[in-house]
């Protein structure tokens, strides 16, 4: 379900001739996933962007950027994954990088941290939506990092008039 089918349909159940009817919306979680297929056309915080100086343009780069939050979690999950199959085999320790502070290890997690800053930024976007839509909200984390990069959960309930 999208953000928008969910606000609609709860204001929807909301209006005054469904009053009587015994459905009663107290919130909704959204487990936050996907950002590099949004679309800007469907994406429901454009005017939070747009009110931010980012454009469509600047969506698209996110989009894409946030992706790279991945790429941190598929680097260390294959090291280990090579550590488990190949057990005798010891690399020589290197004057220039140590376990998790090599270049690369570095640029990983600089490319992973900017990665989350996008999918951040686009889920600030969400909420800012569900605030003008009359609904309060906040973002939990429901694992670490470390478990999956995919760990956020978008929690919302109507506002007490």
């Amino acid at each position: 379900l999208s953000l928008n089918c969910c606000v609609q349909a709860a204001k929807a159940w909301q209006r005054p001739d469904r009053m009587s009817e015994s459905v009663s919306i107290q919130g909704v979680a959204f487990a936050l996933c996907c950002h590099h297929v949004c679309e800007w056309s469907k994406y429901v915080g454009r005017e939070w962007l747009i009110g931010h100086g980012l454009n469509e343009e600047d969506f698209n780069s996110m989009r894409w950027f946030s992706k790279l939050a991945h790429t941190q979690y598929r680097q260390r999950n294959s090291c280990c994954v090579g550590e488990k199959l190949s057990k005798q085999w010891k690399p020589q320790p290197s004057k220039v990088s140590d376990r998790g502070n090599s270049v690369g290890a570095r640029a990983a997690a600089a490319r992973a941290e900017l990665g989350h800053l996008c999918k951040r930024l686009i889920d600030e976007g969400r909420m800012a939506f569900l605030v003008r839509e009359g609904w309060d909200c906040r973002l939990v984390r429901f694992v670490h990092r470390e478990t999956s990069p995919e760990n956020l959960l978008l929690l919302a309930w109507p506002r007490k008039l």
